[in-house]
Order: structure tokens, then C-alpha cells, then sequence
């Protein structure tokens, strides 16, 4: 059985036709492949280049942020300085305040006891020789006799000019009892 020239060319045709359809087939999986791994790489170009875009625009807006946040603690320990420096003047001040203080009650708070003393009220004259050591309800007592006697006397007619010494007198006691008071942190 001898193979014709019509079968031979059928059979090349047919085997033309299969190479064909198998070149085709293969070779648009061949082309999608090459396609893919090209847009592959450049996927990896391009996510490279967005990486270091972002590394360096993260690495510049670090630096921005601790050059400013570095620049407003320098401000901050600046005004803290400042600060520092006015809290030693007001120190300076009120210690220079207290000593004033100190210094005119030490000259002024025996003669203002013994100008209040009265032979007729032994609690108030007991009271104030131990003024410098009575505590709160003794402080209160005695703020309370000598606000009454400071009410009374507004309450007489005529005002002797030794009346009103004794005025002045209970005024300047009543402020040394408000004083050390006031070094207790209380009030009555």
C-alpha cells in the first residue's frame, strides 16, 4: 500500500495545520509570558523607584520634623531660663519682703501689746504676752476680743486723739494675728 501524493500532502497539511495551531497557541503563551515578565519588571522599576522617592521624601520630612521639633525645645528650655531667672528675682524679692516684715513686727508688736493692755481684762492681757506662741483657737479668741473693742469704739461719740492711738494700735494687732494666720494657712 503505497502512500499517495494527495495523502502525503493532506497529511503534511493536517500536520501544518496542528504545528500551526500549536505555534500559535504556544507561541501567544510564549508572547504572554515575555509580555508578563516584562510588565513584571517594570512593576519592580517602578515599585523601586516609588521605594526610594518615599525613603528619601520620609528621610527629608524627618529631618524637617527634629530640626523643628529640636528647635522648639531649644524655645521651650529658652523660656524655661527665663523663667528660672525671674523665679530667683521673685525669691530675691519676697525674702527681702519677709525680712521687712519681720523686722518691723520685731520693732512694733511689744509696744502694740503693751499700748493694748488694760488692767480690767486679764484673758486679752494674757493673751497677748503669749502672742508669739498661741495656736489657732487662742489666735481666734484674741482676733475676736479686739475686733469688739475696735466695733465699740466707733461707737463713742467723740474720738480722743488717745482713742485714736488705741485704734491704730488694735488695727497693727489685728494684722499681726492675720499674719500668722495666715503662716498657718488658716483664717478664723
Amino acid at each position: 500500500m503505497p502512500i499517495s501524493t494527495t495523502e502525503i500532502i493532506s497529511g503534511a497539511t493536517l500536520l501544518l495545520a496542528i504545528g500551526s495551531a500549536l505555534w500559535q497557541r504556544y507561541g501567544i503563551i510564549l508572547d504572554l509570558k515575555k509580555e508578563q515578565g516584562s510588565m513584571a519588571l517594570k512593576f519592580e522599576e517602578k515599585i523601586s523607584a516609588l521605594k526610594e522617592k518615599y525613603n528619601t521624601d520620609i528621610s527629608i520630612l524627618k529631618d524637617n520634623l527634629t530640626t523643628h521639633f529640636s528647635s522648639q525645645v531649644d524655645a521651650l528650655y529658652g523660656q524655661l531660663d527665663k523663667l528660672a531667672v525671674q523665679l530667683v528675682t521673685i525669691d530675691k524679692r519676697i525674702t527681702k519682703q519677709e525680712m521687712k516684715m519681720e523686722l518691723f513686727w520685731s520693732a512694733v508688736q511689744d509696744n502694740v501689746k503693751d499700748m493694748l493692755k488694760q488692767p480690767v481684762h486679764f484673758r486679752k492681757d494674757d493673751l497677748l504676752d503669749r502672742f508669739k506662741s498661741l495656736n489657732y483657737q487662742e489666735l481666734c479668741e484674741l482676733k475676736n476680743i479686739l475686733t469688739e473693742e475696735k466695733i465699740s469704739l466707733f461707737q463713742k461719740e467723740s474720738m480722743t486723739p488717745e482713742k485714736k492711738i488705741y485704734l491704730i494700735s488694735l488695727a497693727l494687732m489685728l494684722a499681726g494675728i492675720d499674719s500668722k494666720l495666715i503662716d498657718m494657712e488658716t483664717k478664723c
